[in-house]
């Protein structure tokens, strides 16, 4: 009966919906279903091909890329070669270099997407609909490899944009994507049992979300034994660091298999765990770097993350430093794939903070808050919360123009009003947010694991 339902919902909501949008997602799907197999040196040659073709783009139509050699685009020239003479770009070249880095070609129908800033910065990039509909189809590619697919019901443990505007266009797309959500903003053992009782009735096939999250559900649900994931397949965990304790805490609980997603907004879908636990690259979008001081990183050792996607023209991202880290595995999978494997990704651990009525709020509210303050030019540049002492918190700005008391003031007033009106609020201006030893770049920086932060390094 529920596959009858996912059949009805992929062809009656989903697939109609995505045509109206000029993205054939299961077109690319049926392709990325047969590359995935292809050979080492056919998914280069394609990833060549492809690169070639947006790097000759993007000097006609991208004045940052105006000066671009194109000389050495023969079949002999590898894709490292193609790339070597490019400058990578960070988030900062991108936001302030505005236009320069968007195409002077008009595009119809363009979808912003946006980080939610877990680097410290956040930034929104216009994606065009074909780019859209290849991302769309190798994550639902990915998915495939849980044992779910396109029209599966969807438990979503996620955060909920603020204003009424974006709180509807989520729920749209959550109807569309046949998926129910938990607010990760100030969860307490009220809203999981809430939770976990519409998705007794609501039956999803699979859970996926937060990390941290996932893994405080698993937690309550070991205790409280609801019975709500009886129908699920699989667990999907995304958008932080999944840890071998976090997992072995998911399966124990839901006796499930776990597979773990990295991506990001602006880029979306990077790489995804297969059945036998190799973290695969989306070759067919994107090239990935992992360098260390410019050059290549050998199998094993960490690097930063350094990206080429290669079907967004409206914004082509030409080796993007995510500011994200991680490392290449040392051997290919033996699940068949002949996509590239990531062994290990750095970078993405945040600690909770908890109100005074002790519900726990996701660093990704916060996060919500200052990319709302960006939008409105209010001159943050990059951003850093430390929690200092219970309801205390130290807030690090990086000031850009049009800086002033209107930012403190919208971004106090924020958190007064919707995490803690007891919180003390102190702000601090500095050139630069610095990084941690290991690389990590910290958004929210909870206080000691032993007291109240739950803290997932």
């Amino acid at each position: 009966m529920q596959d009858l339902q996912s059949t009805l919902f992929r062809y009656g909501v989903y697939y109609p919906t995505v045509f109206l949008r000029g993205q054939n997602v299961p077109r690319y799907l049926r392709s990325l279903r047969h590359s995935q197999y292809v050979s080492e040196d056919a998914q280069l040659e394609m990833q060549r091909r492809k690169l070639v073709q947006l790097l000759a783009y993007a000097r006609n139509y991208v004045p940052a890329y105006r000066d671009i050699d194109v000389s050495r685009a023969g079949p002999e020239h590898s894709v490292s070669e193609l790339l070597a003479n490019i400058p990578p770009v960070t988030k900062t070249d991108i936001i302030r270099g505005g236009e320069r880095y968007r195409s002077s070609e008009r595009f119809f129908l363009l979808t912003p997407k946006t980080t939610g800033g877990s680097t410290g910065q956040s930034i929104t990039i216009p994606k065009t609909r074909d780019a859209l509909a290849r991302e769309l189809a190798a994550t639902w590619r990915s998915y495939e490899w849980t044992g779910v697919t396109i029209g599966d019901r969807q438990a979503r443990l996620w955060g909920i944009p603020h204003g009424t505007w974006p709180r509807n266009r989520a729920r749209l797309i959550d109807f569309i994507a046949n998926r129910r959500r938990l607010s990760a903003f100030g969860t307490s053992d009220e809203d999981l049992a809430e939770f976990c009782e519409r998705m007794r009735r609501f039956k999803p096939t699979f859970i996926y979300g937060y990390a941290s999250l996932i893994a405080r559900l698993a937690d309550f649900e070991s205790e409280a034994r609801t019975g709500f994931a009886r129908s699920v397949k699989s667990i999907i965990s995304t958008s932080e660091v999944l840890t071998d304790a976090m997992r072995e805490r998911i399966t124990s609980s839901f006796d499930r298999p776990v597979f773990n997603e990295y991506g990001c907004g602006e880029l979306g879908s990077v790489a995804h765990e297969c059945e036998r636990g190799s973290l695969h690259v989306m070759a067919e979008n994107m090239i990935v770097e992992i360098l260390r001081d410019g050059e290549p990183c050998a199998p094993g050792e960490p690097g930063e993350l350094t990206i080429t996607e290669l079907n967004n023209l409206a914004l082509p991202l030409i080796r993007y430093r995510t500011g994200d880290f991680a490392a290449w595995a040392d051997a290919p999978c033996d699940c068949g794939r002949s996509l590239p494997v990531i062994s290990h990704v750095f970078g993405r651990a945040y600690d909770y903070i908890r109100d005074s009525q002790g519900r726990d709020y996701h660093p990704e509210f916060f996060m919500y808050i200052m990319e709302e303050a960006k939008q409105q030019e209010l001159g943050i540049e990059a951003f850093q919360i430390i929690e200092q002492g219970a309801q205390e918190l130290l807030i690090r700005l990086v000031p850009g123009a049009g800086f002033g008391e209107s930012a403190t003031h919208y971004v106090s007033e924020r958190i007064l009003n919707d995490f803690d009106p007891t919180t003390r609020i102190t702000f601090e201006t500095v050139d630069a947010i610095a990084r941690e030893r290991s690389g990590k770049m910290r958004l929210i920086k909870a206080r000691a694991p032993e007291k109240t932060a739950r803290s997932l390094q």
